[in-house]
């Protein structure tokens, strides 16, 4: 779904290397006609367990969207635990409470982010971008446009 009117939408999605080489991260940053407006694929080590790779991604993808000036009205990701746990600040005392903190504190938030669930099949952009790191690519970041390997997913979300 888009964002309201004028507003922000920013999609995050994590994906992992085979072997546990690096973890990759996907962001898409549109506004409410479903146009891109930057977008960017990054990639960091290995070992680090799922929840915090999530979490990695929440906030860079926040950061990404600081650094360029864009203030999403909503943030969606395909894992409702994290999304819970955001919203609620219910698990701040967990070894994961320094990062949410660290979410929570970008001066995005303080523009009445929305952390919202979404299904993975209505995550595929940010999926795909996550994956292009497995190409050999180095972070990447686009502004206004985007690489081909989500121009289909792009423009069919686009015309739903």
């Amino acid at each position: 779904m888009p964002p309201v009117l004028r507003g922000i939408k920013m999609n995050c999605a994590v994906a992992f290397g085979r072997q546990g080489e690096k973890v990759g991260i996907g962001v898409t940053v549109r506004d409410s006609t479903g146009e891109v407006l930057a977008c960017c694929s990054q990639s960091f080590g290995p070992n680090i367990n799922t929840t915090t790779s999530k979490l990695v991604a929440l906030q860079r993808g926040l950061q990404f969207g600081v650094d360029y000036g864009l203030f999403p009205s909503v943030l969606e990701m395909d894992d409702v635990h994290l999304i819970d746990w955001v919203n609620s600040g219910n698990h701040f005392d967990s070894e994961f409470g320094a990062i949410l903190r660290d979410i929570l504190q970008l001066p995005v938030c303080f523009q009445g982010l929305l952390f919202c669930h979404v299904l993975a099949s209505a995550n595929k952009a940010a999926k795909g971008l996550a994956n292009y790191v497995f190409g050999g690519a180095d972070d990447t970041f686009w502004m206004e446009e985007y690489p081909n390997c989500i121009s289909d997913v792009i423009g069919v979300e686009k015309s739903v």
